[in-house]
Formats: C-alpha cells, structure tokens, sequence
C-alpha cells in the first residue's frame, strides 16, 4: 500500500469511527439509555473514546512514521473492544435476566 493510501485509509476509518461515536453517544443520551443502562453506556463511553484516541494515535505515525504511533494507537483501539464486549455482556446478561424475571 502506498504512504497516499495509507493515508487515505487511516483518515476514512478514523472518520468514520468519529461519526459512528457521535450517532452512538447521540442515541444513548436522546433515547434515554443511557440513564436506564448506566454501566453499560459507561462501558461504550469509554470504548469510544478509546477508539477516538486510539485513531488519533495511529494517524501520528503519518507525521513522523515512528511505529510505535501504531503499536500504541492498536493497544488502544484493542483496550477499546474490551471495553465495547464488557458493554455487550452486561446487555447480554440484562436481556437473560429480564427473560428469566418475565418467565418467573
């Protein structure tokens, strides 16, 4: 891949990533979620963000082409899946037990 695309593909995927974060946070907050879920939305807050600084970090690696830009802004984007999985099971295990509490 050249250095232009690399470029190009480093600056879509991070505004995207922006994009999705600002549609996400949007919803958590008009819709409510957020106050009904609140450790769930704690745990995508923090994904995003993760995600956001993470992107930012890789992108640095376009001004100096130190890898270690790469590297930290991965671990970061990595820290930020973790975060959105534990998001996803404390949905998950919220959904079984409302099932569970209906069913009773």
């Amino acid at each position: 891949m050249s250095p232009e695309a690399f470029r190009d593909f480093l600056n879509t995927t991070h505004e995207a990533l922006l994009e999705k974060g600002r549609a996400n946070r949007e919803w958590l907050e008009e819709s409510g979620y957020a106050a009904s879920a609140p450790a769930e939305a704690e745990q995508a807050y923090a994904a995003m963000d993760l995600y956001e600084e993470g992107m930012t970090e890789i992108r640095r690696y376009l001004d100096d082409q130190n890898p270690q830009h790469l590297e930290a802004g991965f671990n970061l984007c990595k820290d930020g899946n973790t975060k959105m999985n534990k998001a996803m099971t404390i949905n998950r295990d919220s959904y079984e037990e409302l099932e569970i509490n209906f069913q009773m």
